[in-house]
């Protein structure tokens, strides 16, 4: 149904005049793995393989987009190598019998990479979805569960064919796999009934049923192979492997989530889901210690690992104000360090040939190596892109896009879509900021707490400033001297550069706490800051850099126009504020719940506000709605909005249906919609090229997307022009032929003048690259076939004009 339903919107999408120029793939070659959830080494190899693109809690991010597996050389931790798998990954099993990976996916299907040449080999798929899988080194088998079908189906590791499957019953959780007694083990809970399966490695038959009074949570080796351990509730189980018998069941702790065995000081070690970690006994008949984790209110200890040749225990977990790696000697039992984790750490897996421990970070799309021998963070691996925030740089025709999870920013030419080059800035890059002044990117770093200062000629990274803890937002204003303000969400105050300099010139407090959202009035030289703790909007005076006002609110952001000189802002409705006393003018009713994105229509006078899935557009003169467009893309979640002012358009991305939708900006109807990446999450217009950049949040791409229409645009593509003459520009006056009016449009597509025929004074203007708009007469097409479709778009025209003193 959603194929048939981007299939219509492509063919209306045509018909109006866009079509998908270009896609372009960050972060490069051996990059594209978002939410990384598994990962597994071969240590016949030594690679380590890098799996995900699920989230646990809201199930499969997408059923039609591409799958990827990472690999990684074990000694160097460099990429060498990204494995198309079909969908997305689950979780991953190693056959050390045939050095392959298995990949399960939660669609049901079960790809198999052979690891020597890197490649899939087969593709077996089953009925239902997947929950767990484990390799049978002994006989060269792998076991995939299937919840729906309560199921185990039986994997040749020759063949990659299903040969067998074992019923389990209902309620089986997870398996695990003990080589030395050649045992399948499968946890399972049926509501107040619990305990294991024990199931035949060599006839694939079930031996006996163990019974537990607790939920089995995780299963390791015990003793020298000679047992098996079990945790779960409250309780850690001792199973004898060879006589399929529960040997002891020790009372330990509460919530008990993960269990590992360290044969070094022969203790068994548990987390739960509070702040403690459990030490039992190498028998498991008495509890030996505990080690009282660093923060309190842990949500998780998402996984455990263990190092036996540095004798450490590693423990990865997360809660609200702490994530990272807790490192335990285990000859004391005590915390020796705690080591710095990008967000959600999720999964550990050791590294025996190396001695490292890796750490999957599931939201940050990274990998943190741990040196287990100096106790040390080795490096850190960038597994996909997650381009966040989009800007236009007009006195280079470049458009900069950044990458959340692998700290780059990376500039693409205008003219060509030729990704020109790549620039290392900080740690989680949240927003970017042109200063037209002085031709600067600015990239806020909110896990670095900084600022990168980007030099737009070069392409090189100048300097990096300090600022507060989470930047996130950033505006530039020109007052007095060119400054760029900071919202740190993580603090109380907003940091202003000095953009001559480069330097921190003041911390200043806005008085709402966490500062969220900043956006500048630049007529008026001031700058709006949302703040997230309180609800309200700080006014900042732009020039002497002081409080001198606040709005009590619930909105998260500002939209401004300079065009009707008034800002807005949607805590459930539109409030329209005069943006010289920062009053309010009017409430306008519409259905929105927060502001998403926003632009304005510079050529009919048009506010347009997106939230969920509505696009409300407001009359920018009167102060009256117009209209709500619903769906505009044919599903929810708008994230951002542009305007195109040579085609008068407006893009909205719509991250439901993976989706740009196209909004005529004359009548507001929905022109159609283009098929992008997944999650469009930013756009950004080239007013000289007339292009519009998607950055697709999920799919680590940029989607440049192209009208039909660009009229005299430099860069289009050449169409005929009819009663259509240049205008020309004497001495500050700019002659229009023809009897049409038109606008003059700045480089970023804002009305600058109305244009009439004949003469204009334009010496108010500032020396710059303008446009000058023209609507002509639309043909309409004639038979509905996309050629003629694209006939019918010739009405209006764009003249580009250069104005010089």
């Amino acid at each position: 149904m959603k194929k048939a339903i981007l299939a219509a919107y492509c063919l209306t999408a045509l018909a109006s005049g866009q079509w998908l120029e270009k896609t372009i793939w960050l972060p490069d070659s051996f990059g594209g793995l978002i939410w990384p959830l598994c990962a597994v080494v071969d240590t016949i190899d030594n690679k380590v393989y890098v799996s995900g693109g699920s989230d646990e809690d809201f199930g499969p991010l997408g059923s039609d987009g591409d799958g990827w597996v990472i690999v990684l050389d074990g000694d160097s931790y460099e990429r060498i190598g990204r494995i198309l798998v079909g969908t997305y990954v689950h979780d991953m099993c190693w056959n050390p019998a045939n050095n392959h990976v298995y990949c399960m996916h939660s669609s049901g299907v079960v790809s198999v990479i052979d690891c020597t040449a890197d490649s899939v080999v087969s593709e077996q798929e089953y009925a239902g979805s997947l929950q767990d899988i484990c390799a049978n080194s002994v006989e060269n088998k792998v076991y995939a569960l299937s919840g729906l079908e309560d199921l185990v189906a039986v994997i040749d590791g020759e063949t990659h064919r299903t040969v067998d499957s074992i019923e389990v019953g209902a309620g089986v959780r997870f398996l695990y796999y003990h080589a030395t007694a050649n045992r399948l083990y499968c946890g399972f809970d049926r509501y107040r009934d619990f305990g294991i399966e024990v199931v035949d490695g060599h006839a694939d038959s079930v031996l006996a049923t163990l019974p537990l009074e607790f939920t089995p949570r995780d299963m390791c080796g015990g003793q020298e192979e000679e047992t098996v351990l079990c945790c779960g509730g409250n309780h850690v189980a001792v199973i004898d492997p060879f006589a399929d018998s529960l040997v002891s069941v020790l009372p330990v702790g509460t919530e008990l989530h993960r269990i590992c065995y360290n044969p070094t000081n022969d203790r068994i070690y548990c987390t739960s889901a509070r702040d403690t970690m459990w030490v039992v006994s190498g028998t498991g008949d008495s509890v030996v210690g505990r080690v009282a984790m660093p923060f309190e209110g842990v949500e998780h200890w998402m996984h455990i690992a263990c190092s036996p040749a540095s004798n450490r225990v590693y423990c990865a977990g997360l809660c609200q104000d702490w994530q990272g790696i807790v490192v335990i000697d285990c000859s004391a039992d005590s915390i020796v360090t705690e080591l710095p984790a990008s967000e959600w750490p999720f999964a550990l897996v050791y590294n025996q040939l190396s001695n490292t421990v890796c750490c999957v970070n599931k939201t940050t799309d990274d990998m943190t190596v741990v040196d287990c021998a100096g106790d040390s963070v080795l490096c850190r691996v960038a597994l996909g892109g997650r381009p966040e925030a989009l800007c236009y740089c007009a006195a280079e025709n470049k458009v900069y896009v950044s990458s959340r999870s692998n700290g780059k920013v990376y500039a693409i030419d205008g003219s060509t879509n030729r990704l020109l080059s790549e620039i290392e800035v900080g740690e989680w890059v949240e927003d970017l900021c042109y200063n037209p002044v002085l031709n600067k990117v600015y990239v806020a770093n909110k896990l670095g707490n900084s600022v990168s200062v980007i030099d737009c000629r070069a392409d090189t990274l100048k300097t990096t400033i300090g600022v507060g803890r989470s930047p996130g937002s950033l505006c530039f204003s020109p007052a007095g001297r060119t400054k760029v303000y900071v919202a740190n969400w993580g603090d109380t105050f907003v940091s202003i550069i000095d953009c001559v300099r480069d330097n921190l010139i003041a911390n200043l407090r806005v008085g709402g706490g966490n500062p969220a959202f900043v956006t500048a009035n630049t007529k008026h030289s001031k700058v709006y800051c949302t703040c997230g703790g309180r609800g309200r909007i700080g006014i900042i005076d732009a020039v002497h850099d002081s409080v001198i006002g606040f709005v009590d609110t619930g909105a998260a952001r500002v939209g401004y126009s300079e065009a009707v000189d008034k800002w807005y802002q949607c805590p459930g409705r539109i409030d329209v504020m005069d943006a010289v006393s920062d009053t309010l003018l009017a409430t306008v009713r519409a259905t929105m719940l927060g502001m998403k994105g926003f632009c304005y229509n510079y050529t009919d006078d048009k506010a347009y506000f997106g939230t969920l899935n509505v696009v409300a557009v407001l009359d920018g003169r009167a102060d009256t709605l117009v209209r709500e467009i619903w769906d505009p893309g044919g599903g929810d979640f708008i994230l951002d909005l542009c305007y195109d002012a040579a085609d008068n358009k407006v893009y909205v991305a719509c991250e439901g249906e993976d989706l740009v939708a196209v909004i005529d900006g004359k009548s507001d109807e929905v022109l159609g919609s283009i098929a992008v990446g997944r999650s469009p999450s930013a756009l950004v217009w080239n007013p000289r090229d007339n292009r519009v950049y998607c950055a697709n949040y999920y799919s680590s791409s940029v989607t440049i997307i192209r009208d039909s229409m660009p009229g005299g645009l430099t860069g289009g593509p050449e169409h005929p022009r009819t009663g259509l003459t240049e205008p020309s520009i004497v001495k500050g006056i700019m002659f229009l032929p023809g009897k049409e009016d038109a606008v003059l449009l700045d480089i970023m597509g804002r009305k600058v003048m109305d244009l009439h025929p004949g003469e204009n004074d334009i010496r108010h203007a500032a020396p710059g690259i303008y446009f000058v708009r023209k609507e002509g007469p639309r043909i309409e097409p004639s038979d509905g076939t996309c050629e003629d479709a694209e006939q019918g778009s010739k009405g209006s025209s764009v003249q580009k004009v250069v104005l010089q003193r």
